[in-house]
Parts: structure tokens; C-alpha cells; sequence
């Protein structure tokens, strides 16, 4: 382990970042990484113990990402239908789960697109075909609660949350020393509970 300004660091987690970034780049050699966070309504935790949900993290964080892509696919069937140009996209993602003083699980990710397709999140004040939207709507979707808006504060989007990677940039290496060490923060010691049976890390595997 090694420290950080964050603190001590899991070594092991930040190598994950680093390697689904460089995955990312090799297939989309401009890529728009989002970092964001996913909570869970506190009513949420005084109806149901954390210890009924073993593989918290495991299954939802499979039915969010599901989701995402799944509207993807729809938002790029919807751009051909327009006979746009519809650049491809392989959506790539990294997560840890940390618990706070009151024990309540949230998660940390970072989330890997094609900036091809997508310049950026899209206008928060507006819903429809944009990133942010997806992102919300996708989170929702895990939690059952499609179409609930009023649970939309449950997706944090940090300020400056987006970054963009560009290998054939001259101010690449910038952009990339400045996005792992904004986003090493998933690596950090504190908060996370390491348990065989609840996994606390997991990512997209090519």
C-alpha cells in the first residue's frame, strides 16, 4: 500500500483504474471518463438492514450498468434513425463500495465512453437523450424506482467530474496525469470494508 493525499492506498484498486483506463484508450482513443457517485435513500436503510443484501454491491452495480447500456444502444438506434453518423461505443466502468460512519454503503465510479459519441454530459436542467440523464435514469432502474425523479439526488455528479483523453493529443499526458490523480481517490484505504463474501471493488474486464 502506498500513501496518498487521500491516505493509505490499495495498490491492487488503483492498477484496476489504470488498467480499464488503458483499455478504453486502446479502443476509443478519445475517451470521455465520468466520474460519479451512487447512493441509496436513507428510508431505504430504515426499511431494510444492510445484512439482508450480502451482494449489494455485486448486483446492483450489474443491473445499473445493464441499464446504461441498454439505453446506449436505444440512443444509437434513435441517431441511425436520423441517419446521423453513429460512432461506435463500448461502455467501460470501474467501482468501489465504501460505508460511512452511519453504515450506510455508497459507491465511487468511474464511468469510460466514446467522446465520439458523446461530447460530454448534456444539459442537468433538461431530460431525454443526453449522458447525465442515462446515468440518473440507469440508477433508478437498479433501485426500482424507474420514473421516481424525486430520488434523483441519489446520483452525484462531482464538480468536474468529466475528462477527456485524447492519445493523439500533445497535451495528452497532461490530461492523463491529471485524471488518475483526481480519480486514485477510488483507490484510498478509508471507508472501504473488505469482506470475502461483499465484494468492495469491480470493473469491466477487456
Amino acid at each position: 500500500m502506498s500513501a496518498t493525499p487521500y491516505g493509505p492506498e490499495n495498490t491492487h484498486y488503483l492498477n484496476k483504474l489504470v488498467t480499464v483506463t488503458h483499455n478504453a484508450l486502446q479502443e476509443h482513443p478519445r475517451t470521455l471518463a465520468v466520474r460519479i457517485d451512487l447512493h441509496f435513500s436513507p428510508d431505504w436503510y430504515i426499511d431494510d438492514s444492510i445484512s439482508c443484501y450480502p451482494n449489494v454491491g455485486n448486483k446492483l452495480m450489474s443491473k445499473f450498468i445493464a441499464s446504461l447500456k441498454s439505453q446506449i444502444t436505444a440512443y444509437r438506434e434513435r441517431q441511425r434513425k436520423l441517419t446521423r453518423r453513429v460512432h461506435p461505443n463500448n461502455t467501460r466502468y470501474i467501482w468501489v463500495k465504501e460505508v460511512n460512519t452511519r453504515s450506510y454503503p455508497h459507491f465511487h465510479l468511474v464511468l469510460f465512453f466514446n467522446k465520439d459519441l458523446f461530447r460530454g454530459l448534456g444539459d442537468f436542467n433538461q431530460t431525454g437523450d443526453n449522458l447525465h440523464s442515462m446515468i440518473r435514469k440507469a440508477w433508478l432502474s437498479a433501485l426500482g424506482l424507474r420514473g421516481d425523479t424525486h430520488y434523483s439526488p441519489l446520483v452525484h455528479f462531482p464538480k468536474c467530474c468529466t475528462y477527456v483523453l485524447d492519445r493523439n493529443s500533445p497535451e495528452y499526458r497532461e490530461q492523463y496525469d491529471s485524471f488518475i490523480k483526481r480519480t486514485r481517490y477510488l483507490a484510498k484505504e478509508e471507508t472501504k470494508v473488505y469482506n470475502p463474501a461483499k465484494r468492495s471493488i469491480g470493473s469491466s474486464q477487456r
